[in-house]
């Protein structure tokens, strides 16, 4: 169970970084906080405010303890609530590129940026998204995915967002035995911005 429970994480999460406020801070310092409480107070305390694309936008105002899941009937009303029709998630969009050069006296090298370009929609919203490309069996995944994340002596917490005006709620999962945050649907869902090198070229005169 550990294994498998480790397994998803690494795909659900690791893309993402623990709360994407906060990635580019993370990435560029050795501090890497271990609990969810540390996790969560460091992207509510360091709101990238120079980051490019959307995620300038995208802030963590606060959060509120809401318990222990201590049985299997709270755990199916966690995932209910996650799942309803109401509830909120990231419908990330083509990202914004950036291509810059970097010319030296014994070099050439051209880098490709991406920032993250994405809208907070409803689950009953991305249902009709996916239906109308054909993937109507995306919730079922969803669940089927989170039947096997969400374990009873995990706790949960209610997020507040802002971004681009709004105000928005979210249930966040965590479990510090399990390194901290374990599900959350807004900035845990918006993909990270890359920087690649698309060329390189050397000059050994």
């Amino acid at each position: 169970m550990k294994k498998r429970l480790l397994s998803f994480l690494c795909m659900a999460l690791m893309p993402v970084g623990y709360i994407h406020v906060s990635a580019n801070i993370l990435q560029d310092s050795l501090y890497i906080p271990d609990t969810w409480q540390k996790q969560l107070e460091y992207a509510k305390n360091n709101y990238d405010k120079d980051a490019k694309g959307d995620v300038a936008q995208l802030r963590l105002l606060s959060y509120t303890y809401k318990g222990m899941i201590k049985s299997e009937v709270e755990r199916k009303r966690i995932l209910d609530s996650l799942l309803s029709a109401d509830a909120p998630i990231v419908l990330n969009l083509p990202q914004i590129i950036e291509a810059d050069t970097i010319i030296t006296n014994k070099s050439r090298e051209i880098r490709q940026k991406s920032f993250p370009q994405f809208e907070i929609i409803t689950i009953r919203k991305m249902q009709e998204l996916n239906k109308a490309i054909g993937r109507e069996d995306l919730m079922a995944q969803m669940r089927k995915q989170l039947l096997n994340l969400v374990q009873i002596g995990f706790e949960y917490l209610e997020l507040e967002w802002s971004y681009k005006g709004k105000k928005y709620h979210s249930l966040c999962v965590v479990s510090n035995e399990w390194g901290g945050i374990i599900y959350e649907p807004i900035g845990g869902f918006v993909l990270t911005g890359s920087t690649n090198i698309i060329m390189s070229e050397r000059s050994f005169k």
